[in-house]
């Protein structure tokens, strides 16, 4: 059976297509020149500042009114009684997922965050920015504060996709962006294939405050690319809220649910 993709309201079929190398296509039309759009690949973007065409900004911005998704921590197909943050304590407020963890979303992410593509990071930024816009939160924060890696976890990599997320999502929402204060202090083994439990444990501690001043009393937004149980965000927001910040939110570009598992 042919399998069909659908990016706002472009729909691509072809027998047997894979994501992988429909996604490499794009990259190919995109990257080297042009001004495609890095969705769809083939609208133009518009404007000196474009970085999506109309069709997929629209798209993407409007799953949240096709796919079920908890308003508390972002999960999409997430049922009436969500159980993923059902334990949440309140040190983190509210978390938005721009995208559901799957297809060419979680291909992205991937592109940004194994492959080193920080090309990535402006388009996806863009819509965690312009989804903090149509969610109401902007008006209530006062900082972005991108999750932190291990020095010898960013010294390996070259980079924090993270980082490279806050920094377009902060230009867009015209919000300071502070990647020092927080860092994280133990290393952690990586959170793939850990259950949630164990996530939870693995995260205990792993963040401290550097210097407070800049959180002391101030609304924080947190960056991070891929959330799947919230035990990251939740230890980022527990050593926040101890070191005098004042309330709590996050954003992620994908966020989990239960059709979208690893």
């Amino acid at each position: 059976m042919a399998k069909r993709m659908i990016i706002g309201d472009i729909m691509m079929e072809g027998e047997g297509m894979e994501w992988r190398n429909w996604w490499e296509a794009i990259l190919e039309l995109v990257f080297p020149g042009g001004n495609l759009c890095p969705f769809c690949g083939q609208n133009e973007i518009q404007g000196q500042d474009g970085v999506i065409c109309t069709t997929c900004l629209k798209g993407v911005l409007s799953l949240k009114d096709t796919i079920p998704t908890c308003p508390r921590c972002g999960h999409f197909y997430a049922a009436i009684d969500c159980t993923n943050c059902l334990e949440w304590d309140n040190s983190l407020r509210k978390v938005l997922g721009v995208v559901p963890y799957e297809g060419v979303y979680r291909e992205l992410i991937h592109n940004l965050k194994y492959s080193g593509r920080q090309e990535l990071s402006k388009p996806l930024g863009y819509l965690l920015g312009e989804t903090v816009k149509k969610s109401g939160l902007l008006g209530k924060v006062h900082l972005i504060i991108p999750v932190p890696l291990h020095p010898s976890r960013h010294k390996e990599r070259g980079y924090n996709q993270s980082e490279w997320l806050a920094r377009e999502a902060a230009r867009v929402l015209h919000l300071p962006l502070d990647g020092q204060s927080m860092i994280r202090e133990h290393f952690t083994k990586p959170q793939t294939g850990l259950g949630r439990q164990e996530r939870l444990k693995n995260m205990e501690g792993a963040f401290r405050l550097r210097d407070n001043s800049k959180v002391l009393g101030r609304n924080i937004l947190l960056v991070d690319d891929i959330m799947t149980t919230g035990s990251t965000l939740l230890a980022c927001a527990h050593t926040l809220a101890e070191g005098g910040a004042g309330k709590i939110y996050g954003v992620v570009w994908a966020a989990g649910g239960t059709k979208a598992r690893t």
